[in-house]
């Protein structure tokens, strides 16, 4: 790949450390949920309105904002109602969420087990997602 095409796909939206980090911030958020509440979250609104009991931390209030900043701009693909105690061991293979620029042109994607790993396009194709994938 000439310099100038890979600094480019570099810059690509799905291959940030903006899209690195918000995937992050997704995945700890819908993990809190599950761990409060034993299930997982239906869509964007119900995961965006979780309030846990460190909420009143820096640094949870920063990943929370995060989270509902992301949810919001409609870049993310995630994985409502995948309960994470089905793949427990798992969750290591399925992938939670996604840029949605990731299926066309590779880029960040985030596993069950909190894992965010940068992977092509044909990695992503052939990648086992959790189940009930929807945009949102």
């Amino acid at each position: 790949m000439r310099h100038g095409v890979q600094r480019a796909y570099q810059r690509a939206p799905s291959h940030t450390m903006q899209c690195q980090g918000d995937l992050l911030a997704i995945v700890m958020q819908y993990h809190m949920y599950f761990d409060t509440y034993g299930a997982p979250p239906v869509n964007a609104e119900e995961l965006a309105s979780f309030e846990d009991a460190f909420d009143t931390l820096p640094s949870h209030q920063q990943r929370r904002s995060r989270c509902i900043a992301a949810l919001d701009s409609g870049d993310y693909v995630i994985s409502w109602s995948y309960d994470l105690r089905e793949g427990l061991d798992r969750n290591a293979e399925f992938i939670l969420a996604y840029h949605r620029d990731v299926p066309d042109a590779g880029g960040y994607v985030v596993y069950a087990d909190a894992m965010v790993k940068l992977v092509t396009a044909s990695e992503f194709a052939s990648a086992s997602k959790a189940s009930s994938m929807q945009a949102d």
